[in-house]
């Protein structure tokens, strides 16, 4: 009897000698899984900050090569990622977009409240859209927010000139009569004259007549696109004061 109780003693110190071993094994898993998961949380948050610094570094570099060519446009996208839907190559804004998104670029300084003004830009390429107005030229406030739900340039109190339907628009969705349609191959000026409170249209140096009679500033320069791998080069003249 007292061999059976030894026996069965040493049955119970040997599952309890298994029992703390699994128990051992089991929390050195978990505390290698926990490391582990946190060297993979560590280095998915190095990498995204690397690439943070990398999109910021992209961002301070094409504007320090506009500013090294006298240029003043600015990329409006989110820190001048190459995913959003607008990339500048050279001096030719390229959209990236789907076929009716808006996509905006605007210059970095702003005009001021006097005197007379004048920029142009050229259509190099206009794919089809299915948006209709496919490309507004024009000027618009400081309050204007490029990325707010990829607003158009005659939207938010600006003031446009309409690639597709040759009208205007400002601070609203529809367009109103007003000159020739324009497309590839086009260069289509602005001239500001806020002594007389007057926005005027060029296509090809031929004026379209005055768009607008109740300019207000300050504004500035901008232009937005539709079309997918649409282009427009941004002429490197400054909104140029016109004595």
């Amino acid at each position: 009897m007292t061999l059976l109780r030894f026996a069965c003693q040493d049955e119970h110190s040997i599952e309890n000698v298994k029992s703390v071993e699994v128990l051992a094994e089991e929390t050195q898993f978990s505390i290698e899984k926990r490391a582990e998961d946190e060297r993979i949380e560590a280095e998915e948050r190095r990498l995204r900050e690397e690439e943070a610094l990398r999109l910021a570094e992209i961002r301070r570099k094409r504007i320090a090569e506009l500013s090294a060519i006298g240029d003043c446009w600015e990329l409006e996208g989110y820190h001048g990622s190459l995913d959003v839907p607008i990339e500048l190559d050279g001096m030719i804004v390229r959209s990236k977009g789907s076929l009716d998104q808006w996509c905006c670029i605007r210059s970095i300084r702003r005009i001021k409240s006097r005197g007379r003004f004048y920029f142009s830009v050229t259509i190099v390429k206009s794919p089809e859209s299915t948006n209709t107005w496919k490309i507004c030229v024009g000027v618009v406030p400081t309050a204007f927010k490029p990325l707010a739900d990829r607003r158009w340039v005659g939207a938010q109190k600006g003031y446009a000139y309409i690639a597709g339907t040759g009208g205007k628009c400002h601070d609203t969705g529809k367009t109103s009569p007003y000159g020739a349609t324009f497309g590839e191959g086009d260069c289509i000026g602005c001239l500001l004259d806020f002594s007389q409170q007057t926005i005027e249209f060029f296509k090809n140096n031929l004026s379209q007549g005055i768009a607008f009679h109740d300019l207000s500033g300050p504004v500035y320069a901008a232009v937005s696109v539709t079309p997918k791998d649409c282009q427009v080069r941004l002429n490197k003249e400054y909104p140029a004061k016109i004595q």
